[in-house]
C-alpha cells in the first residue's frame, strides 16, 4: 500500500527532465511551508536528498523522469516525477517536481522495498520473520546485550499473517475490527507452544517499530481525544505499529519525547481551482 515516492532536489531525474532544481530551492519551499524540525536538520535533509536517491538506485531501485505537472496527491501510472505539496503555489522558492516515485504500476511500493531486502540479506543480514522481540537483554551494568524473541513455528506463520492483513488502514470506519483483531493475535500468540530464543547483539540494537497508531492505551495516556474516535478514524500502519519498540526503550531507560504528536492527513487531492484565491470588490 505503500506509495514508494521520495523526496528531493538537485536530482538527475529532475535535471534529465529539464528542472534545475537545486538542495537549496529545495530547503527555501520547505522552511516556507514550515517544519517540525531544526533548520539544520532540514538542511541536512535537503543536501543529502540527491545522494540518496543515487544510493537507492546502487541498490535496484528504480526511478524516472515522466513528469505529471498538475498538482496531485499521486501521479498515475507511467508518471514518475510530480509535485507533491504547493510548490508551484509559493512564491519564496523556485517550483520543482520533487517527488520521486518508484518505477512500476499502482502503489509502487512494493516495487521500493524487494531491492533493498535482497541486497541486505546478499550482504550478509539475517533475516527472522514472525518473531516479535519480547524483552532486551541488559547485563548487570545494565547494557543492552541483544533481545529475547518469541519464534511463532512455521507451521503456524501462515494463520499469523492472515490475523495481521485484518489491520486495513484504508478499509473506513475498520477501527473496531482492527481492535478484534489485535485481540485475537494476542491470544494465538500466548496460546503457543513456548519457543523463545536469545539473540545477542555485537555492536547494539536498533529499534525501528513504527510508532503506536494500533495501542489505544498509549493514545488514552497521550492523546484521549484520538481515543475516543479511534472507530471512525483512519489510522495508517499495520497491526505492527503497536508502540512496542517505544516501550521496549523504556524499559533500558531511555526517555521519551513529542509522544502527543501525531501525523494527520487529508487524503483527497482538490482541483487547482481550489487552491487558488481571488479577490473581488464589492
Amino acid at each position: 500500500m505503500s506509495g514508494g515516492v521520495v523526496y528531493a532536489g538537485g536530482t538527475r531525474y529532475q535535471h534529465e527532465a529539464g528542472f534545475q532544481d537545486t538542495a537549496e530551492e529545495m530547503f527555501k519551499y520547505l522552511v516556507s511551508e514550515g517544519t517540525p524540525v531544526n533548520d539544520k536538520t532540514l538542511r541536512n535533509f535537503c543536501d543529502t536528498s540527491s545522494e540518496s536517491i543515487e544510493w537507492l538506485t546502487k541498490y535496484g531501485v528504480k526511478f524516472g523522469s515522466t513528469v505529471y505537472s498538475e498538482r496531485i496527491a499521486y501521479p498515475p501510472d507511467g508518471y514518475f516525477l510530480y509535485y507533491t505539496g504547493m510548490e508551484k503555489f509559493r512564491n519564496t522558492a523556485k517550483p520543482a517536481p520533487r517527488g520521486h516515485r518508484t518505477l512500476g504500476k499502482g502503489p509502487t511500493g512494493r516495487f521500493y522495498f524487494p531491492p533493498l531486502k535482497e541486497a541486505a540479506l546478499s550482504n550478509g543480514v539475517r533475516l527472522m520473520s514472525h518473531s516479535p522481540v519480547r524483552r532486551l537483554v541488559v547485563d548487570a551494568q545494565g547494557c543492552v546485550l541483544g533481545v529475547d524473541i518469541q519464534a511463532i513455528p512455521e507451521e503456524k506463520q501462515t494463520e499469523h499473517a492472515a490475523i495481521f492483513s485484518k489491520v486495513n488502514p484504508y478499509k473506513m470506519l475498520n477501527g473496531g475490527p482492527a481492535e478484534e483483531a489485535i485481540a485475537e493475535c494476542r491470544e494465538f500468540e500466548a496460546a503457543l507452544p513456548p519457543r523463545r530464543l536469545l539473540l545477542r547483539a555485537h555492536r547494539g540494537v536498533i529499534l525501528a517499530a513504527g510508532s503506536y497508531n494500533y495501542n489505544l492505551e498509549l493514545f488514552g495516556r497521550y492523546r484521549p481525544i484520538v481515543l475516543k474516535a479511534f472507530r471512525e478514524l483512519v489510522r495508517g500502519g499495520t497491526m505492527g505499529c503497536d508502540g512496542s519498540g517505544i516501550e521496549l526503550g523504556t524499559t533500558v531507560g531511555g526517555g521519551l519525547s513529542h509522544m502527543d504528536r501525531l501525523f494527520i492527513t487529508k487524503p483527497l487531492s482538490p482541483p487547482n481551482s481550489f487552491v487558488n484565491g481571488r479577490s473581488s470588490k464589492r
